[in-house]
C-alpha cells in the first residue's frame, strides 16, 4: 500500500489490516490512510467507495471466502476493477502440472516426495481444522474466477497463475529471464524456509510434537538447498471490473498514458493468463492430477478432524491490505 501510494500521488489510499504493523509516521505520505479490520465482519462501510480493490493473501484467515469476495465486489464503483492474489496450497513438480507428493514418515531427507509439501499439507490441516480458516473455499473460488459474479462484467474477468521456483534452479532460453528465474528462485526459498518454521504453532494444535517438526523442517530445508525435488509455488490471481448497472456491461476506461520507457522490461517466463472460466478450469483439471492421495494419518494422540476434499497443502498467511 505504502508503494502504491508513493507511485500514484494523485490516489487517495486506504490499507487495511487484521493487526497493526511497524510504521515510520515521519515517512508516509499524505495520501494513505490505515484501518485496523477484520473483513470477516464486512466491509459495509466501504460500499461503492473504491476504484480498486486489492486483495493479497488472506485465504488462510478468511471464514467464507466467497462471501468476502462479493463484499469485496460490493466496495467498487461502477467500472472498479478487484484483483484477488493469494497462495496456491499445493506445490508443483517441476512441469508444473503435476502435483508434488507431500513426504511420509518413512522416507528419508532427500526422497523424490516433499517435505516442504507434507509441512505446508499439515500447517493446512491445522488452520481448516480450527474452523476459523476456508482455505479450501479459497482455492476453489480463485480457480472459478469471477466470470459468474452478478455484479462483474464476465468480458472483463481473467484469472493467472504465477510459478515461481522454490530455489535457483529453473532456466529458459534468455539468458537474462534465467537469471532473473534464478534470483526470484533463491528469494522464494529464503522466504519459504521462514514459513514453514512459523508454521510449527498451527501443527502442534492438531498434535505434532515440535521435535517431529523439528526434524521434518531440517529435511525440508535440506531438499530446498539442494532443490531436489524440483518444485513450483503457485500464486493464483483472479479479476475483473464492475458493471456499469445490473445486467450491463463496465463503463469504458479511458484512454492509458503514453508509459515512459525506463529500461528494458524482460516479461516473467511463468506467468499464464486464463481468459474464459472454461480455459481456467481446464488447466484446473489438469494441475489436480495426482492429488487423490490417502490422507496422512495424525498422531495417534490425536482426533482427527474433518476429511479433506483432496490431498491438497496450505501455506498460512494473512495479509489484509
Amino acid at each position: 500500500a505504502l508503494d502504491m501510494a508513493r507511485e500514484f500521488t494523485h490516489a487517495d489510499i486506504t490499507a487495511v489490516d487484521l493487526a497493526p504493523v511497524p510504521i515510520d509516521p515521519d515517512g508516509l505520505p499524505s495520501n494513505i490512510h490505515f484501518e485496523i479490520d477484520d473483513v470477516n465482519l464486512g466491509l459495509d462501510h466501504f460500499k461503492g467507495m473504491f476504484d480498486l480493490v486489492h486483495v493479497r493473501l488472506v485465504g488462510s484467515g478468511l471464514k467464507n471466502f466467497p462471501q468476502t469476495m462479493q463484499n469485496v465486489e460490493d466496495c467498487l464503483k461502477p467500472g472498479g476493477v478487484a484483483i484477488f492474489v493469494d497462495g496456491d496450497y499445493d506445490m508443483y513438480a517441476e512441469d508444473q502440472r503435476v502435483y508434488m507428493p507431500f513426504a511420509l514418515e518413512e522416507d528419508e531427507a532427500m526422497s523424490e516426495r516433499s517435505w516442504f509439501q507434507r509441512i505446508v499439507y499439515e500447517m493446512r490441516r491445522g488452520a481448516v481444522s480450527s474452523g476459523k480458516s476456508d482455505i479450501y473455499g479459497m482455492a476453489k473460488a480463485m480457480d472459478e474466477g469471477l466470470w459468474d459474479h452478478s455484479k462483474m462484467d464476465p468480458e472483463t474477468c481473467k484469472t493467472g497463475s504465477l510459478y515461481l521456483p522454490i530455489g535457483p534452479w529453473a532456466e529458459v532460453s534468455d539468458p537474462i529471464a534465467s537469471q532473473q528465474l534464478k534470483y526470484v528462485g533463491a528469494l522464494i526459498r529464503q522466504d519459504l524456509m521462514s514459513v514453514q518454521r512459523a508454521g510449527h504453532a498451527v501443527m502442534k494444535r492438531i498434535g505434532w510434537p515440535p521435535e517431529t517438526l523439528n526434524e521434518w523442517s531440517r529435511k525440508a530445508d535440506e531438499q530446498m538447498m539442494q532443490t531436489k525435488p524440483k518444485i513450483w509455488f503457485r500464486i493464483p490471481y483472479a479479476w475483473g471490473r464492475r458493471r456499469a448497472g445490473e445486467n450491463q456491461p463496465a463503463p469504458p476506461l479511458p484512454p492509458l498514458p503514453d508509459a515512459q520507457e525506463d529500461g528494458v522490461e524482460v516479461p516473467y517466463p511463468h506467468f499464464y493468463v486464463y481468459r474464459t472460466r472454461e480455459e481456467a478450469l481446464a488447466e484446473t483439471k489438469l494441475r489436480n492430477r495426482g492429488k487423490d492421495l490417502p490422507i496422512p494419518p495424525l498422531p495417534s494422540s490425536t482426533s482427527a478432524p474433518a476429511p479433506a476434499p483432496t490431498a491438497t497443502a496450505a501455506v498460512p498467511t494473512l495479509k489484509q491490505s
